[in-house]
Order: structure tokens, then C-alpha cells, then sequence
């Protein structure tokens, strides 16, 4: 049997799985796409061409490799959006919870456009 500080350093690294569950409406996901879409957003990276002007994350958003003016069109939806939002839950917390308590800037609704569409941060 192994040492008690032994076992209790192996069950403090063990994990905890948990989830969160919390609503929004679609205006609140509009907002943050003005957000993502204006200049403090993803307007370093990408363009946007939207295919429906009542669902504002209906849309095509072009990304722009910087050194080679490459782009690569990705489409985006709903169910892409609430992807990005379970990863950012998850790898950036900190930003997720801004959105949560609607304290949120181009900042944060890019890092969730971002984590819907590649799983992560690749720009910023």
C-alpha cells in the first residue's frame, strides 16, 4: 500500500468531470456576432459575407492568411456557435464567463468565433 501523501497527491490530480448548463436568447447571440463582425473583432483575420440578415451567425466567414493573401471560406452556423461556446467554456474560461455575465467585448466574441470554427485560438 502506498504512502498516504502518496495517494493523496494521486487523487488531487485526478479529474472532475462536470457541465454547465446556461440559456441566452438569439438577440444576445446577434449582439455578440456585431461584436465579433466590427472592427475590435475578427477583422484582423477574416471577412464575413452573411446569407441571412435575421440570423446574423448564418454566414460564410473568410479567413485571410496574412503573409500568403490566402482564403479559405468556412461556413458558420448555429450549432458551429454553440460549439465554440462549449470550448471556450472549457480552454478559456475566463472569456466564457464574460459572455455568460454579458461583460464581454470584440475581444471575447472573437475567441468564441474562433474556438467554433478551429477549436481554439489560432489568431491573437
Amino acid at each position: 500500500m502506498a504512502p498516504a501523501s502518496t495517494a493523496a497527491k494521486k487523487s488531487e490530480s485526478e479529474p472532475v468531470e462536470y457541465s454547465i448548463t446556461f440559456s441566452t436568447t438569439t438577440k444576445d447571440i446577434a449582439d455578440l456576432f456585431g461584436s465579433a463582425y466590427g472592427n475590435c473583432g475578427i477583422g484582423y483575420w477574416a471577412r464575413v459575407e452573411l446569407r441571412d440578415s435575421q440570423k446574423p451567425w448564418d454566414a460564410t466567414i473568410i479567413e485571410i492568411d496574412e503573409d500568403t493573401g490566402k482564403k479559405t471560406k468556412h461556413k458558420f452556423s448555429l450549432e458551429k456557435l454553440l460549439d465554440g461556446f462549449r470550448v471556450a467554456a472549457t480552454k478559456y474560461p475566463q472569456h466564457f464567463a464574460d459572455w455568460v455575465k454579458q461583460d464581454y467585448d470584440g475581444t471575447t466574441a472573437d475567441v468564441i468565433v474562433q474556438c467554433a470554427l478551429f477549436g481554439e485560438i489560432k489568431y491573437g
